[in-house]
Order: structure tokens, then C-alpha cells, then sequence
């Protein structure tokens, strides 16, 4: 029987859950796995709309990383939000308006 907090569409016959693997990843990734992995699986879902929803940040990966690969980027940067007053160190910096440069792409 599923709970709420761990449903059985988040695992496997063998027991291994989704956050298992999608914890190792970034937040787009993990939820590319999670949707491909519980397509089909979670009551009152069609598979199609899993599938979409993984499409959907499948996307937004490659756009983060076609803006990466074509604005100059300097690593390690301080990031422009912190939380609970921590500041975090990014893998690159991307601006916070992109569409103007979309725009002229």
C-alpha cells in the first residue's frame, strides 16, 4: 500500500525509490528522471503528461546550456541570491534579464 509521503509511483519493484538516484542530480535533472520514472505509474496521471513534464525540463536544460555555451561566462562568480543569509558560489552566472539577448539570438 502507498503513503503520501513515499507513493508507490516513486519506486521500484526492487524498492528503490526516485529521490535514491534524482538526489545525486541538479533540480532539472532530478525532475527529468522523476517524471520518466513515474510515467504511467501515478493514479489519475496519463503517461503522456509525465512524459510532457519531463520534456518540459528536458528544455530547460538545453536552454541553460545553449546560453552558457554562447554568453562569455566567468565560473565562479557569487551567485545574486543567497538563502538564510548564506551566500553561494555559482558554476557560472547567468543574467537574470535574458530577453533581450534572446531576442537578438
Amino acid at each position: 500500500m502507498s503513503d503520501k509521503i513515499n507513493p508507490d509511483h516513486y519506486k521500484l519493484a526492487n524498492g528503490i525509490e526516485a529521490n535514491d538516484v534524482t538526489q545525486h542530480f541538479g533540480f532539472n535533472e532530478g525532475n527529468v528522471i522523476k517524471y520518466v520514472w513515474r510515467a504511467g505509474k501515478k493514479e489519475g496521471e496519463k503517461r503522456l503528461t509525465d512524459l510532457k513534464k519531463a520534456l518540459w525540463y528536458l528544455n530547460q536544460l538545453v536552454e541553460t546550456e545553449e546560453l552558457k555555451n554562447a554568453l562569455p561566462l566567468e565560473p565562479n562568480l557569487p551567485c545574486p541570491n543567497s538563502f538564510d543569509g548564506h551566500s553561494f558560489i555559482c558554476d557560472y552566472y547567468l543574467p537574470e534579464d535574458l530577453s533581450a539577448w534572446r531576442d537578438a539570438t
